[in-house]
């Protein structure tokens, strides 16, 4: 009976073992990337960065009347205090 209980426990003490090995050698291989990802960020030069304006054309611009324009600044500008 004890030398069963004996083996579970070294069996368990075995498998604590791995598992914490295997979980700080995955950390520490993430940790490495995310160095690397940083070195190679800092080591190559930015990309410009482009902005995308809307393509909005006439029929479009003059098909939002102004009351929808002002609502939607209205919603936006309460939105914005109410998260201050």
């Amino acid at each position: 009976m004890t030398d069963d209980i004996y083996s579970v426990l070294l069996d368990a003490a075995g498998l604590l073992l791995v598992g914490m090995a295997v979980v700080f050698v995955f950390l520490t291989i993430l940790i490495g990337a995310i160095h690397l990802i940083e070195w190679l960020c800092n080591k190559l030069p930015d990309a410009p960065e482009t902005q995308i304006k809307p393509q909005v054309s006439g029929t479009q611009a003059e098909a939002i009347s102004p009351q929808v324009v002002a609502a939607i600044s209205s919603a936006v500008h309460q939105y914005r205090n109410k998260k201050q």
